[in-house]
Formats: structure tokens, sequence, C-alpha cells
């Protein structure tokens, strides 16, 4: 059987961790994302609990650390 290679893509990949407690979102908390290179992004969840993008680094070894401890209200 023939094999077909895919077109060479310059598409980056954005991603992120969603922080959740049960089905809600857990905004304004304070985490720092270390992906595999060293890379520190640190941050706060926004109002649907999102992290910051960490850019193409996701699909890296990544560790997630949140402080629950240190949370704002805005």
């Amino acid at each position: 059987a023939a094999t077909r290679s895919l077109p060479k893509s310059d598409v980056k990949m954005n991603e992120f961790f969603r922080v959740m407690q049960g089905k809600d979102p857990l905004k304004g908390i304070r985490y720092s994302i270390t992906v595999e290179n060293g890379q520190v992004v640190e941050g706060r969840t926004d109002g649907d609990g999102h992290t910051d993008v960490a850019k193409d680094q996701m699909t890296q070894g990544t560790k997630l650390k949140l402080f629950p401890d240190d949370v704002s209200e805005g």
C-alpha cells in the first residue's frame, strides 16, 4: 500500500490548563507552569479558570503548581 506524507505546516499550538472545582471554574488562582526546558510561566487564572497560554510548550512535559491560598477577587 502506498503512503502519503502530509504537507509541512507552520501552525503552532496554543494550549492552556483549565482549573476547575467540580463543574465550576476557579478564577483568580495564582499558578506557575514549568516546562521541560525550565521556562516558568506565572499568572492567575481568568474568569473561566484558564491559565495564560504557554505557546507550543505544553506539548513538552509540564508541571502545574497552584497556590489556592493566594486568590485574587479581581
